[in-house]
């Protein structure tokens, strides 16, 4: 009797709360992807680079190497001007 309470409670009461916690953490992460624009990853360079920026997307998710404390990030690392036009690589400049 004791498990079918405590179930009916888990089913009827804190799933729905947990549920509804974990819609409006969605929600709000979408707007905030929803919100971003050509600019929103694009980090200035200043002056001393000829005003240039590095596109800093990533290709893939940071991840942790096995055995090891590091995490690795990879960013894409293209250069632009204030036009968005990609003027080289991190290789090529």
């Amino acid at each position: 009797m004791c498990k079918g309470v405590i179930t009916d409670i888990a089913n009827d009461v804190v799933m729905p709360i947990l549920e509804g916690d974990l819609n409006d953490k969605i929600q709000t992460f979408s707007k905030k992807i929803n919100g971003e624009g050509p600019d929103t990853w694009l980090y200035p360079l200043g002056k001393k680079f000829n005003d240039l920026s590095i596109n800093m997307t990533m290709p893939s998710a940071p991840f942790s190497a096995k055995d090891s404390d590091l995490i690795k990030i990879y960013f894409d690392g293209l250069f632009t001007k204030a036009d968005k036009k990609t003027v080289g690589s991190i290789a090529g400049i």
